[in-house]
């Protein structure tokens, strides 16, 4: 959420819900990630996935430069994306990493604040399942105390009296 009006919003009100492939609301509900999701679990997971594909990648160009070879390709296994899993988890456990990723963590907003100044930004990481598609709703109040509603892909617009 970023305040790119030219004064401070109140009253802020974020919606955050999943739709399905359909397009209506899914009954369940998006979450915020603070609590719910581990960095370091989140880091691991990404890591590994990057390093056992790019393990794979080496395993086979190098099977393929020196087979042919009549000394072959002695020692090297060709399936070196097996070792990525460890590698990531090594990373995600060390001392340094660990600190970064607890800071982080700690740092992660659970919800929006209901007042933000003039080009503020607030970030609210969300987690939801694989099969959903995440949307926003905001309502606010501007500088004079109007009430404005931004629904999910369209401009804002004034609420009005009795909505």
């Amino acid at each position: 959420m970023d305040n790119g009006t030219s004064g401070p919003i109140t009253d802020l009100e974020v919606d955050v819900y999943a739709v399905d492939s359909n397009g209506k609301r899914s009954p369940d509900r998006c979450r915020p990630a603070k609590g719910n999701v581990s960095l370091r679990d989140l880091f691991r997971e990404l890591l590994t996935d990057g390093l056992s594909g790019t393990l794979d990648a080496i395993g086979t160009r190098a099977q393929s430069i020196y087979s042919p070879m009549p000394w072959g390709m002695q020692g090297v296994p060709p399936q070196l994306g097996s070792y990525g899993g460890m590698m990531a988890a090594h990373a995600a456990h060390s001392p340094q990493l660990s600190q970064v990723l607890q800071w982080a963590q700690q740092q992660m907003l659970d919800r929006f604040p209901q007042v933000m100044r003039r080009g503020e930004a607030a970030r609210v990481l969300f987690t939801a399942d694989e099969e959903v598609e995440v949307r926003a709703n905001i309502q606010f109040a501007d500088e004079v105390g109007d009430l404005w509603r931004r629904r999910h892909g369209q401009l804002p617009e004034p609420v009005l009296e009795g909505e």
